[in-house]
């Protein structure tokens, strides 16, 4: 058994893999391993022939001292990686309306002003709120209440969190407006970034996503997004710490009650100080820990631990230049009385609802990702992991022939509905490839192909585990 390492970080993810590079920074000899070949998690690439997409996030959220721009200075990489702003954010469109999300957040505000007069001043109060709190909650100094002296402080420092911080998002929407597809179109960021419905969804958390992503807007890195996850990788080699790929974790030594290492699947063992876990969190205890090294009152709770939502994805690779459609197109349908809590209810019983979705055209932020002259198209649904007993498959995951089908299936029907704003999609596909929820479990180990972890609406759990010298990073605890 080796001893030459203080922590061992599992899992090469973005949450993983900057653990990693700050423990090293801070001088502790440290190991991240990640059971792909690949490095980034869902901040990752692939190739399908000659087109490159990417596995997950659209663009991220910079601003000038935001966290990540804050992170990659600390880490001593902030000047190896450049960033482009996705100029619009979105075009959206909606029951014959075509909205469009620029930098200017004055201009959305008049957009949508123009499409319902009658809410024109409750428009601008909304957005004025939102920002209001979004700007509390990001602020260095702010701390939620534990007392009535500390809340009447809490009040005169945060006084608009103090107001609208106990409610929900979906009780803030019905505060302000009464048009049910205007309500619909706000709630589209923070009810599929935050993958629950606006009834279950916090204020603050809406406020922060509506904040950002308007006012601070989305970035890509030039060269594309596996440049993010490499740069920090290299934040992490730069401190002296080590990165193992295409080695999967299989147990975490335990010994008197406080993790010593890691056995690997291939039966050789690391000894560590410190384990960190930045797996799924189910994974982590039922199957790396196991149930005998924990209280049944832990091992309930993580049991109990509801996961966010899945999706479906369709990667396409089309011989035509797509220039002259934005990166990021939002189809939602064209029922008037579309409502967030109920596609959410619909999810969570199983069924598809595919009445819209998300049309992302890589390409034209990275040319590299596509032939001179062709494109490379994303269709972006949510979707259920239980969705027809788990999408058809066999005994022990075996995607059968059924499998097959129904993947086909689905992803015929979301080009058909790509074809509403891309006329013809279909007649210049020369690649075609899909991801189910059950690819998205396969590739990152996700409980259910879940995308965003457990969800947030829940007790999440704690960076510091009850298993002594176990911690945990990333997206299955609280917050990143």
């Amino acid at each position: 058994m080796t001893d030459r390492h203080d922590v061992i970080v599992i899992g090469a993810g973005i949450g993983g893999l900057t653990c990693g590079a700050y423990l090293s920074k801070a001088g502790l000899r440290t190991l991240v391993v990640d059971k792909n070949s690949f490095l980034g998690g869902y901040c990752s690439v692939f190739k399908r022939g000659k087109f490159t997409f990417h596995a997950g996030p659209e663009g991220i959220i910079l601003g000038k001292e935001g966290f990540v721009t804050h992170g990659l200075r600390e880490l001593g990489v902030e000047k190896d990686i450049e960033f482009i702003r996705i100029e619009p954010l979105d075009r959206t469109y909606s029951c014959g309306m075509e909205i469009v999300t620029g930098t200017n957040i004055e201009e959305y505000i008049k957009s949508l002003q123009n499409y319902f007069p009658e809410d024109r001043n409750s428009i601008t109060r909304f957005f004025d709120i939102m920002a209001k709190v979004a700007r509390e909650v990001t602020s260095p100094s702010f701390e939620p209440p534990k007392g009535l002296f500390s809340m009447i402080k809490f009040v005169r420092r945060f006084p608009t969190t103090a107001k609208y911080g106990r409610r929900t998002f979906k009780d803030v929407l019905d505060s302000f407006f009464k048009n049910q597809r205007l309500k619909f179109m706000l709630g589209f960021y923070p009810s599929n970034w935050l993958g629950i419905p606006p009834s279950e969804l916090m204020a603050p958390w809406a406020a922060v996503v509506i904040g950002l992503a308007y006012m601070e807007g989305l970035y890509y890195p030039k060269g594309g997004i596996q440049k993010f996850s490499d740069c920090i990788a290299d934040g992490l080699k730069k401190h002296g710490g080590e990165l193992m790929l295409a080695k999967a974790v299989s147990k975490i030594i335990i010994e008197n009650g406080q993790a010593i290492g890691v056995e690997l699947q291939d039966g050789s063992t690391l000894r560590s100080k410190y384990v960190v876990s930045n797996a799924d969190v189910k994974q982590t205890f039922q199957k790396l820990v196991g149930e005998k090294h924990l209280q049944k009152e832990f091992t309930d709770y993580i049991c109990q631990l509801k996961q966010s939502v899945s999706g479906f994805v369709v990667y396409l690779g089309v011989d035509a230049d797509l220039k002259q459609f934005d990166s990021h197109i939002n189809y939602l349908g064209e029922e008037k009385e579309a409502d967030w809590d109920e596609y959410h209810r619909t999810l969570r019983k199983g069924e598809l609802e595919l009445r819209g979705l998300g049309i992302r055209i890589p390409s034209n932020l990275e040319p590299s990702y596509a032939p001179t002259g062709k494109s490379s198209v994303i269709l972006v649904s949510l979707a259920p992991y239980s969705h027809k007993n788990n999408w058809m498959i066999g005994s022990e995951g075996a995607r059968t022939e059924q499998y097959q089908s129904l993947k086909k299936e689905v992803v015929d029907r979301m080009i058909k509905i790509a074809e509403k704003v891309i006329p013809n999609l279909s007649k210049h596909i020369v690649v075609e490839d899909a991801a189910t929820p059950l690819t998205f479990e396969r590739y990152t180990w996700n409980s259910e192909g879940a995308w965003y972890g457990p969800r947030i609406n829940q007790k999440m759990p704690a960076y510091i585990t009850p298993v002594k010298n176990l911690y945990l990073a990333g997206s299955n605890t609280r917050g990143p």
